[in-house]
């Protein structure tokens, strides 16, 4: 049924809620977004829907405000606009300070939190050493698909990403992406071959790399998730002598990417939440729409 979700229908449940709901209507991408941001916001005071698409939620809060609709906010994932220059401009749309929600708590100490738990208590002063390294290679590797990602969102490329193989794509002796694999594999879940060939691909994602632009803003979360539960062994080896990887349970180092995506979101405190960007602009869109509010205190 989602395929029959625009923003003309999401805009008409709002309004349909507002008849019957006095306080804020929060509107954001998806299923996953609602559940990560019930705990920021305050319950009593607010409702949060998903729109299962960003082009649905900024559509919906463009017909809203012709509707004059008050008290309702737009929020999405940033994914490249900061990058391409072309952010939501609305006073009732905020969007992430990174690519995607799931980008926004890798970057925060929450990663750092989750690796806490798998270093020893006797190496924990390695810890920061650990973390440091996972970092690293984590968004190395990342910015190796997300340059990809960009290529193909800037020029309209089509390449699909969707089902890719992790393992496939992911060498953990060199801790690179094979991003001629990631090519043609993004080739194969494409009707029509690429319009570009794989060195034209390389060489515009070269020159974007070139830019040094924040890896925070190039990664896309869901692939640094998937990335993280097959770099943290590898990094732990290297980190920790093999007397404590052998005292290490194997288990502790692996991960699936639902679990570690799980994790992450119960590691991310609500004390990080209050030092981003998008929860002061979420302050300030609350000062100018009183009585209004979304944030829990």
């Amino acid at each position: 049924m989602k395929q029959y979700i625009g923003g003309t229908r999401i805009a008409n449940d709002v309004m349909l809620l507002r008849d019957q709901y006095y306080g804020a209507i929060v509107i954001v991408e998806g299923v996953d977004d609602v559940k990560f941001f019930h705990r920021y916001f305050d319950q009593s005071q607010s409702k949060v829907l998903p729109a299962h698409k960003k082009g649905h939620v900024i559509d919906a809060i463009k017909i809203l405000a012709t509707r004059s609709a008050e008290g309702i906010l737009g929020v999405v994932d940033c994914d490249f606009s900061y990058l391409d220059g072309d952010v939501p401009e609305h006073p009732n749309i905020v969007v992430t300070d990174f690519h995607d929600v799931e980008t926004l708590i890798i970057m925060s100490p929450a990663l750092d939190n989750i690796l806490r738990e798998i270093v020893p208590s006797e190496e924990i002063d390695l810890l920061d050493n650990f973390a440091d390294n996972v970092r690293n290679v984590l968004f190395e590797a990342g910015s190796t698909i997300g340059f990809l990602r960009w290529v193909t969102f800037r020029e309209k490329l089509g390449l699909k990403f969707k089902g890719i193989s992790f393992e496939r794509i992911f060498d953990s002796q060199e801790k690179i992406i094979d991003l001629e694999l990631l090519f043609d594999l993004s080739q194969e879940n494409k009707e029509t071959g690429c319009k570009y060939s794989y060195e034209k691909i390389k060489e515009k994602a070269t020159d974007l790399a070139k830019k040094k632009p924040n890896l925070g803003h190039v990664c896309q979360g869901h692939d640094l998730v998937s990335l993280l539960v097959r770099i943290i062994p590898v990094v732990f080896k290297d980190t920790f002598s093999k007397e404590i990887l052998s005292k290490t349970q194997n288990k502790a180092l692996r991960s699936t990417e639902k679990d570690m995506s799980s994790k992450l979101r119960l590691a991310y405190d609500t004390s990080f939440f209050r030092e981003t960007q998008q929860y002061k602009s979420i302050k300030n869109w609350e000062k100018g729409n009183s009585p209004y509010k979304v944030l829990g205190d």
